[in-house]
């Protein structure tokens, strides 16, 4: 067998095999136009909310919404933290999406969820599982980061040795802590976005800013929705502001 029909037959056994949550069927019961996206939706609260990024009061209040849209189903499975409905997930893309899309769905992770140049160490290990598990060989998950952030992907994390946290950069942990960030400052929150030093210069700024825009060019996501187009809209405007207030507060 060739390597691609091998790993579609891979694919197609794994899928036949995992246990399944019921989220593979409510996702099939979505309308065509609406199956991707809520797809992809579910990899990035997954990636978001792994890392802690919500008040815990949003929790209760999409337990509680009477009439929840899709987008607050997807988001109920991802915060019961279903293990199995994110196994459908990723068996569906597998199966459903070209090589091209599972590329662009990777780079949209990483445009939409890392801050500066590091990713958390959650964000490091789902990017390369995906990696995997889309089989993206050319380019690579780490060619793909490589390319995106100009700097390496950082080795596999081993966040339960001492060890690993010792030779992690000073400061570098407050990117990762998204619930923190949000109650610091102005200027410490928009440093963050763009992975710059709050008190960097006028160069660096604009520099780490049209990497960042680099990422978030629609152009990239063709492949993809409506829905990530507009996701990387705002992602855009979030990070212009941060770049615009950091250099108000330089002059």
């Amino acid at each position: 067998q060739s390597q691609p029909a091998k790993r579609s037959v891979a694919a197609a056994s794994a899928s036949a095999t995992r246990p399944s949550s019921g989220f593979a069927g409510w996702l099939d019961s979505q309308p065509d136009a609406l199956r991707l996206t809520l797809a992809i939706e579910f990899l990035l609260y997954w990636m978001a909310y792994g890392d802690d990024r919500y008040e815990p009061a949003l929790k209760q209040k999409i337990f509680q919404t009477p009439d929840p849209s899709s987008h607050d189903i997807v988001k109920r499975w991802v915060l019961k933290q279903d293990v199995h409905a994110f196994a459908d997930t990723v068996g569906w893309l597998q199966t459903h999406t070209t090589a091209v899309q599972k590329e662009q769905i990777v780079r949209f992770l990483m445009a939409m969820l890392v801050n500066g140049t590091t990713p958390s160490p959650l964000q490091n290990t789902l990017l390369r599982f995906l990696g995997d598990v889309f089989f993206l060989d050319a380019p690579s998950v780490e060619e793909m980061f490589l390319h995106e952030f100009a700097t390496e992907l950082p080795p596999v994390p081993r966040v339960d040795r001492v060890a690993w946290w010792d030779r992690q950069p000073s400061g570098v942990a407050t990117l990762w802590d998204a619930r923190a960030l949000k109650d610091s400052d102005p200027i410490s929150q928009h440093a963050a976005q763009l992975g710059v030093d709050g008190r960097a210069g006028v160069e660096h700024i604009q520099a780490a800013y049209r990497q960042a825009m680099q990422r978030c060019e629609a152009s990239r996501y063709d492949q993809l929705g409506e829905r990530e187009h507009r996701l990387i809209s705002s992602r855009h405007a979030r990070l212009t502001q941060a770049k615009d207030e950091l250099l108000e507060a330089l002059a």
